[in-house]
């Protein structure tokens, strides 16, 4: 391609009537770039990379805006999609949406597996709630046909169903201003907003419910609101904590998350759905959402009347329309009264007419009409407490109104914010000690009644326990206690959703008891001591000497079997063996020998068995060279059950062990003379063939972010490597050297202690606050901070997995710990006392103090390399107004962070030079560039030298 075709899209660019001030400064940079050149010069690869950029820097300008190429394809947009299209042309390998669109990553639509490429109409797409997904509206409408009318869309990686985000729905919305006509089963909608409107949303309360656990802290939101609209604060920090929000309603089951976008809401006079509201809070700039907080504030109160924001005037007229909260009336009392349902005692019924009778007499809800309430809650609790009529059991019906009435007088303050203890007076507890909530926050279908009747036990955190440690546990007097029998008995009465996961994941568990390794390994000699090949063939026999062995395999097994401990000895029977589709238990293979069946067909079986536990253990060349049996497939099929060796190994210790490993393996010299390469992100080691295969054991686990198997894994690791590693002589290395470095790293993994020093992880922020605290502290001023902190924040800014980011981190900082003056000790030691709270505003606040003092540096020299004067001591000339400070801070994440310090330099307020500017961002941009993988640099450094050869063959160097 020719710079003249490049070159006169630009002009048309240039003349362009209805240019905004951001495509006119991109228009600038593409002048720069190619109004000097000769037209018959080739477009080159520099000139591609360049004009990606500008690409770049557009796209993330008009995202959402009405120059976002998928809401708008007329006008300048037009003439910027020419362009891409153009340069698609000469580079096959590049797509036109990839080039407008940069930080889309998906050729393909997750919800049809349709090429993204084909599409050349992009008002046909919406992006992702990740910025980097892109979904065809068509194939979107398709899948939701498929999917029974459930709003749900599949992630980027094709396999997990998960809810539809509101931002993606408000982007969705925005295709209503196009005229992309559909036709399902022969209708004719405008759009594709036109037919969920008609068809889905009216449908999305049939399943699910409402997760109304998450309705205290949307509470506080409107509060936060109209506060904010009172002391004209930022409407950005208001606009955060919302987002927030909707990040923990993401985290409910789908059909819960429809269950409260169809909620059905009179909004001006008109029927809104829930998540209409929902997308105008999301795209709003200002403070014009009073309405929609009223109407979401009144929907709350009816829900349940206890949500009451005393404190907001704002509000009295919907409490004052409901009859709720301050002006909840003796005549109001008295109505609820009538409604209890009083069916389990003729006592409760004639206590229940004798309260009327006083609220009466009295003419206010005082004191001693509450005092009698309470005795009536108290006789019915007895009655009903433990039984069906138990209100965890029965939330609606007969309890309906006894509950609803205890709502309205936690509302109006007659009774304590914890009704729950009103209707249920042996309970001792106001807050969830795992969540710190209070208890009313969750429906009451969300737990159980403890043994002792004094707890409410929150399923939630059940759930949540069992999902991190592998154990389904709750809180009790600050320690993780298991359920009682009695309590596993109430189970089955609380919300579906936990009988289905105690069922589905834990029940699944705890049916097999898991066996010792000791047991495993005399299952091991059993099965080398029994299986001949000839037994695999039809009518084939062993011989003597074969039956003489596996008598005496037997035999062994036997002496063992009957020594050990009763508990060890039901475990093994009941163990569950599955080889070639057929399931048998060890106890029945025993009975089938003791038959005379086949010999060899339970040596398979207990092979199997072995494997399913550690497919690490060898077995006799019989077995493992043996052409009619297919180990690998038996090995690839172990059921990676645990030994009970490691059955006190709680899942989240596991993952913190196994990435300790891993960060090792990255940190740590282990010397060998057989080099195998281990890769992650931009590092690279050479280590023998043990420490790969440990690395490749690991390694899974962290590109998935997925460690189920990790109490699995480091048994594995453990019992395949590290013990062998430990026992052995060492060979030719240890010969050599006077130590051996592989044995006693083997000896600190251990001892749980892989890096030689007793280290943590930490998230990168309390890594950062850390040496932020010691850049200030005057003991620590001679410690070369800058660098380190520099690389932090730069791996902080990547495009990669949070969970990647933690891991780089953390070996950033061990290798600086390595290297740095003080002791390891002292270190630890200063970490230990440092005490750490991370507040996301505060930290970009101290982030931004730091970056301050760097850019200061570059205001005193921009004249010098500015890179070499990091040991000044800078004299703050420099500072970023008040405002604008609160604005950079505003920030979600460091990405958003560096830009804005990015877009801040050109602000007039600052009167920084141009030459400042540019020192400053060229700082910044190293903040921000990528870190490369090894191939990933090697390809840019052969491109670069490829760029560089061609402009010395035009003559251009």
């Amino acid at each position: 391609m020719l710079i003249k075709e490049i070159q006169e899209l630009v002009e048309v660019l240039a003349k362009s009537n209805d240019l905004e001030n951001f495509d006119k400064k991109l228009v600038d940079r593409l002048q720069n770039q190619f109004a000097h050149r000769m037209g018959d010069d080739k477009f080159t690869k520099n000139d591609l990379k360049i004009v990606k950029l500008i690409f770049q820097d557009r796209w993330q300008t008009v995202i959402d805006t009405p120059y976002d190429y998928m809401q708008n394809m007329q006008g300048i947009n037009q003439i910027w999609i020419g362009i891409a299209r153009l340069l698609t042309k000469e580079n096959p390998s590049l797509t036109v949406i990839q080039l407008l669109c940069p930080t889309v990553k998906n050729t393909r639509d997750s919800n049809n597996f349709s090429l993204l490429a084909n599409i050349s109409d992009f008002t046909h797409l919406y992006l992702g709630d990740d910025d980097q997904s892109v979904y065809e509206l068509s194939g979107f409408i398709k899948h939701l046909i498929r999917a029974k009318d459930q709003l749900s869309t599949y992630s980027s990686n094709f396999k997990q169903l998960r809810a539809v985000t509101v931002k993606e729905l408000a982007r969705i919305h925005r295709s209503h201003n196009t005229k992309n006509v559909l036709f399902i089963n022969k209708v004719r909608y405008q759009n594709a907003w036109a037919y969920l409107n008609k068809q889905l949303f009216p449908k999305l309360q049939a399943k699910g419910e409402i997760p109304a656990h998450l309705f205290p802290s949307f509470l506080e939101l409107i509060k936060l609101y109209f506060d904010a609209c009172s002391k004209t604060a930022s409407f950005i920090q208001f606009k955060q904590q919302f987002l927030s929000w909707l990040k923990h309603l993401m985290q409910c089951p789908i059909d819960d998350v429809n269950a409260f976008y169809g909620v059905v809401l009179n909004f001006k006079q008109q029927k809104k759905y829930m998540l209409e509201l929902l997308i105008d809070i999301h795209n709003a700039k200002d403070f014009t959402l009073a309405e929609h907080f009223l109407t979401i504030g009144q929907y709350l109160n009816q829900f349940n009347p206890a949500y009451v924001l005393h404190e907001e005037k704002s509000l009295l007229s919907v409490y004052q329309k409901l009859q709720t909260g301050p002006y909840f009336s003796l005549k109001k009392f008295m109505q609820l009264v009538n409604k209890l349902n009083a069916n389990e005692s003729e006592l409760i019924k004639e206590k229940i007419a004798e309260l009327l009778c006083i609220a009466e007499e009295v003419g206010e809800i005082s004191g001693l009409l509450i005092q009698k309430l309470s005795e009536i809650y108290s006789m019915r609790w007895t009655c009903i407490k433990a039984s069906e009529k138990d209100y965890t059991r029965m939330p609606f019906g007969e309890n309906e109104s006894w509950i609803r009435l205890a709502q309205y007088l936690a509302g109006a303050k007659k009774i304590p914010a914890n009704y729950y203890r009103f209707i249920m007076p042996t309970l001792r507890q106001d807050v969830e000690p795992v969540f710190s909530c209070l208890i009313t926050d969750y429906p009451l279908s969300h737990f159980i009644l403890s043994e002792d009747e004094t707890q409410l036990i929150l399923l939630d955190v059940c759930v949540c326990n069992h999902k991190t440690n592998g154990t389904f546990r709750y809180c009790r007097e600050e320690k993780l206690v298991s359920l009682t029998q009695i309590e596993l008995l109430r189970l089955p009465f609380a919300d579906r959703q936990f009988i289905s996961y105690y069922d589905r994941c834990v029940l699944k568990e705890q049916m097999q008891i898991p066996v010792s390794l000791k047991t495993l390994e005399e299952v091991r000699v059993l099965v080398n001591g029994s299986f001949y090949s000839k037994g695999l063939s039809y009518l084939g026999e062993y011989n003597a000497k074969e039956y003489r062995t596996s008598a005496i395999a037997y035999q062994r097994f036997y002496e063992y079997y009957s020594k050990i401990n009763p508990v060890e000895k039901e475990a093994l029977n009941q163990q569950r063996i599955v080889y070639n589709g057929v399931e048998k238990t060890f106890k029945d293979l025993l009975k089938e020998v003791e038959d005379n069946e086949c010999i060899t067909s339970a040596a398979l079986y207990f092979a199997q068995f072995v494997m399913d536990y550690a497919p690490y253990f060898k077995f006799s060349n019989e077995l493992e060279k043996n052409i009619k049996v297919d180990v690998d497939t038996m090995r690839k099929n172990s059921a990676q059950l645990i030994p009970s060796d490691y059955e006190v190994l709680s899942q989240k210790e596991a993952k913190e062990r196994c990435l300790l490993i891993f960060i090792s393996l990255l940190t740590v010299s282990l010397p060998a003379f057989v080099f195998k390469n281990i890769e992650f992100w931009d590092l690279h080691r050479k280590v023998n063939d043990r420490v790969k295969h440990i690395f490749d054991l690991i390694l899974p686990m962290v590109e998935n972010n997925d460690f189920r198997n990790s109490r699995f894994i480091y048994a594995r690791i453990m019992e395949e490597h590290i013990k062998p590693l430990i026992e052995e002589n060492g060979g030719l290395l240890s010969r050599l050297c006077s130590s051996n470095p592989l044995k006693l790293w083997s000896l600190n993994v251990k001892e749980n202690r892989p890096l030689d020093f007793k280290y943590s992880l930490l998230e990168l922020e309390h890594i950062l606050q850390f040496l932020f605290f010691l850049r200030t502290h005057p003991s620590y001023k001679q410690l070369k901070l800058d660098d380190i902190i520099d690389e932090l924040i730069k791996i902080g800014t990547q495009e990669h997995s949070s969970l990647e980011k933690y891991i780089r981190a953390n070996i950033a900082f061990v290798n600086y710990l390595n290297g740095s003056s003080p002791e390891i000790s002292e270190w630890m030691d200063l970490l230990a006392d440092f005490q750490y709270e991370f507040v996301k505003k505060d930290f970009f606040f101290q982030c931004l103090t730091y970056i301050e003092n760097r850019l200061n540096l570059i205001k005193q020299d921009s004249g010098k390399r500015f890179l070499f004067l990091w040991d000044k001591k800078p004299r703050l000339t420099f500072v970023f107004p008040p405002q604008l400070s609160i604005d950079i801070c505003a920030s979600s994440n460091f990405c958003e962070f560096i830009m804005r310090l990015k877009q801040s330099l050109h602000k007039e307020e600052l009167d920084l030079t141009d030459k400042d500017i540019s020192h400053m961002t060229d700082y910044l941009r190293s903040l921000d560039c990528p870190i490369l993988t090894p191939s990933q640099a090697r390809e840019e450094s052969w491109e670069n030298k490829s760029d560089y050869f061609s402009a010395m063959l035009e003559g251009n160097v």
